[in-house]
């Protein structure tokens, strides 16, 4: 069995995706309680030192809570 990861990325990459809108969004979802990680294929271009093209976020607010 494969136990999931969770790794902080501090690189030059990762600080250049953080917007204002990004650190906005961010705290709006810690205010709730809830977090809020970069996933997807953002995430597999920052491990992979790759040109972002967009970003995709994963959350522990449920769909109706996003809505």
């Amino acid at each position: 069995m494969v136990l999931p990861v969770a790794m902080k990325i501090d690189t030059s990459e990762f600080k250049a995706l953080v917007s204002f809108e990004m650190k906005t969004l961010a705290s709006l979802f810690k205010q709730c309680d809830y977090d809020l990680r970069i996933d997807g294929g953002a995430l597999r271009d920052l491990l992979g030192k790759l040109q972002q093209k967009d970003l995709e976020f994963a959350t522990t607010a449920t769909a109706d809570i996003v809505e």
